[in-house]
């Protein structure tokens, strides 16, 4: 073969391999930062201020707040009620993030929801009507067509098969492998169990509060 072939042949095989190396460290270095990313959401998570939000929002917003809402926008609830403080508001634009974070693919979504999406579904299911009448075009007032898209999202890839937090704690603890299918099948069932309670006690706590603005009005 000729020396000018070589050369030209040296010379394909060099820049494929500088392209491969290439690729493998934007690869790494993709992979370090979204393990950064995930790392300070997680922290974040287990913080003091998060902590504090998910004591508010199962301990009092829900009990004591949520059915005096009706017909609202999420954004509407700190003037509504003071002592709220932008707290729901809060927990929700944190999950906004990490639903935005995650489409966008940097973060690590299983490893974030396996502590949280309980939390997170029933946060979406108690103000996902709230969501959505900021939605909604009001001529009297800025509206916003994408308000909580994130958290939205982040809700609905939590419904889609092999995403439910039972199996996402399954596929993280394997060596040494921890759950057995049964008991699994045994966490799945008592989430799902705890999800169906949630949803009957917030549609009982909403018609009672309609119970008693009724008892108002037919007493003025």
């Amino acid at each position: 073969m000729p020396p000018e072939e070589i050369a030209v042949i040296v010379s394909i095989v060099s820049a494929v391999i500088s392209v491969i190396f290439a690729l493998v460290a934007i690869h790494h270095q993709r992979k370090a930062a979204i393990k950064e990313s995930t790392t300070l959401i997680f922290q974040e998570w287990w913080g003091e201020e998060l902590r504090e939000l998910r004591r508010y929002f199962f301990l009092e917003f829900i009990p004591l707040h949520r059915a005096k809402l009706g017909g609202r926008g999420l954004k509407e609830v700190a003037d509504i009620l003071p002592e709220d403080k932008g707290r729901i508001l809060k927990l929700c634009y944190f999950f906004d993030r990490i639903g935005c974070l995650g489409a966008a693919g940097l973060i690590d979504m299983n490893y974030i929801l396996e502590p949280m999406q309980h939390t997170m579904r029933r946060t979406w299911i108690a103000v996902e009507p709230l969501i959505l009448k900021e939605r909604e075009v009001k001529p009297d007032r800025s509206f916003d067509p994408v308000f909580q898209y994130g958290f939205e999202w982040l809700f609905k890839r939590s419904s889609l098969p092999k995403r439910h937090q039972a199996y996402l704690l399954q596929r993280r603890f394997v060596r040494p492998k921890i759950f057995t299918r049964k008991e699994i099948y045994v966490i799945k069932t008592e989430i799902d169990a705890d999800e169906i309670e949630f949803r009957r006690r917030l549609v009982e706590i909403l018609k009672q509060e309609q119970k008693r603005a009724s008892r108002k009005t037919k007493a003025k």
